[in-house]
């Protein structure tokens, strides 16, 4: 799976206390206004 056909998934599903984690190899950055 890509996230805006950059960032690839590594690792999904790591349960932690108030949530879920997905981890990613690339840093998401806002678009700019």
């Amino acid at each position: 799976v890509h996230l805006n056909g950059a960032s690839k998934v590594v690792t999904t599903d790591i349960d932690c206390t108030n949530g879920v984690i997905h981890v990613i190899d690339t840093v998401l950055m806002p678009p700019s206004a």
